[in-house]
Parts: C-alpha cells; sequence; structure tokens
C-alpha cells in the first residue's frame, strides 16, 4: 500500500478528527485576526441557529446508508473509474480531481440560485445577516441530501483515488469556513490571492443583500470558474454591502425552526 493511500485511510477513518481540528484552528484564527466590530454583533441565538443547522445535517448523514467516502472507497469496483484508473503521477491525479471538485461545485452552487426550487432551500445559508465561522455550517439540511446524491453520482462515474478524494473534500470543508471569516481588509494580501482563491473578501460579495452581487462569485477553494464564465465581482469595488436578504428575512434569521421551514413557506421577493 502507497505512502498515498495509506493517507486516505487514515483521513477516513479519522475524518471527524480532521474536521474538528480545521475547524479550531480557523476559529483560532478568527479570533486573533477576524474584524472585531463584526464579531461583536454576533448574537448567541443567531450562534445556536448556525449550529443546530449543523447539528440537524449530522443527523441526517448518519441516517444516510453509506457517506461519500464509502462511496469513493467501493467507487472502483461498482463504477467505471474514469480517473482511478489512470495511470498519472500522484500531483496530477489531485490537480485534477481538485479542479473537477471546484467545477462541479462552481456550477452546483450557480444552479441552486438560478432554479427557484433549489434556492428555497440554498437561501437558508444567505439569510444570516452576519458572517463568520459559523456561517459555513449554515445550510439545509435538504440541501445537503441534494449536494450527497449529486457527489455520490459522480463519485461512482470518476472514482478518484481515496486519498486524492479525502484531500479535496478537506480542502473544500476548510475554505468553506475560511471565505466566511470577517477578516480585516488587507488588499495588498487579499487581491493577489483572490486571483485564483475564493478569499473572504472575495466570498464576501456573494452574501450581499443585492441580488446583482449575490449571483456572483460562487467559488468555493477556487475562483477562476468564476472569472472564466463571467460571474465575478471584484469585492473591492463593490461599495458599502449589507449581508441577508433584507429586514423580512432578518427578523427570523436566528429562529432555528423557522430556518427548517422556510424552504416549505410563501417565497418572499428577492432584495435588489
Amino acid at each position: 500500500m502507497s505512502s498515498a493511500d495509506q493517507l486516505g485511510e487514515w483521513l477516513h477513518a479519522n475524518w471527524n478528527v480532521a474536521v474538528i481540528a480545521i475547524f479550531a484552528v480557523l476559529g483560532l484564527i478568527e479570533l486573533i485576526f477576524g474584524s472585531r466590530t463584526r464579531l461583536a454583533n454576533t448574537g448567541l441565538d443567531r450562534l445556536a441557529t448556525n449550529f443546530g443547522l449543523q447539528f440537524s445535517n449530522i443527523l441526517v448523514v448518519m441516517a444516510l446508508p453509506i457517506s461519500l467516502s464509502g462511496i469513493a472507497i467501493m467507487a472502483p469496483e461498482a463504477g467505471p473509474a474514469l480517473v482511478g484508473k489512470w495511470q498519472l503521477p500522484g500531483w496530477i491525479v489531485l490537480a485534477a480531481v481538485i479542479l473537477g471538485r471546484t467545477f462541479l461545485a462552481y456550477w452546483l452552487h450557480r444552479l441552486e440560485h438560478a432554479v427557484p426550487l433549489l434556492w428555497r432551500f440554498h437561501k437558508v445559508h444567505h439569510t444570516d445577516p452576519q458572517l463568520d465561522i459559523t456561517t459555513g455550517l449554515r445550510h439545509h439540511p435538504v440541501e445537503t441530501l441534494l449536494v450527497l446524491a449529486t457527489y455520490g453520482a459522480l463519485l461512482l462515474l470518476f472514482s478518484p483515488p481515496i486519498w486524492a478524494f479525502a484531500i479535496a473534500e478537506l480542502l473544500m470543508f476548510a475554505n468553506q469556513l475560511w471565505q466566511h471569516v470577517p477578516m480585516r481588509r488587507r488588499e495588498w494580501l487579499a487581491r493577489p490571492l483572490g486571483c485564483i482563491f475564493a478569499t473572504p473578501e472575495n466570498h464576501s460579495v456573494h452574501h450581499s443583500s443585492r441580488r446583482s452581487q449575490t449571483d456572483s462569485n460562487y467559488g468555493v477553494l477556487l475562483i477562476i470558474w468564476d472569472r472564466l464564465f463571467g460571474t465575478y465581482t471584484d469585492p473591492f469595488s463593490a461599495g458599502e454591502m449589507r449581508y441577508g436578504l433584507g429586514d423580512g428575512e432578518d427578523a427570523r434569521a436566528a429562529n432555528l425552526l423557522a430556518q427548517l421551514c422556510l424552504p416549505f413557506m410563501r417565497a418572499r421577493p428577492a432584495v435588489d
């Protein structure tokens, strides 16, 4: 067994440890380097709602008969293994998996904004009137099921090596948290990083209450797909932004039950 395969098996066996470690490290970074003004306005009800939504997602995932990592392990035997059968250097395989994973995430995220039924569930993520690391945990469980079903089907089709899948998923999870951290803006650093990566500055535009800004900067981990497909908005020329979806949505943003029921309620007009 190669060292790469051993890494994949270790991550599969210790996935929860790795996830908790990433959350702890990024949470510490947020406390030290995050915007003091925005962090000071965080309410306990809002935090309880964000963690409550994450807990509901954990329960849903635990109830599934198989996990994504389980599918990744069985995929070479069950599917055509379009990637897994390639005899390529490890760095090329990892690069291909990351590019493919971020490409899929971009288009799925874009569809969640474009298709009204999908937006009903995804908008729970956008009702948060503030941004911090816990916003990355704020997803409706039905949205999570849809995402897992899509990724699971493509795992069976392409069957990447388990180690490459595990590394890509950890990077995606880390960035999902990181891009919501309310960092103090340092344009000299954020601008060059934002040419390739989905930075907190880039992603903050995506959470604007203006629909034209919300429907941009979809990328997770990589922002190159937004630049390539014309959905990129420069955060340093976006002006002052308000987060959330407006007064009507903000009033119930910190209510866990309201957020779980939100997709099934009458849709409110979008703010622009």
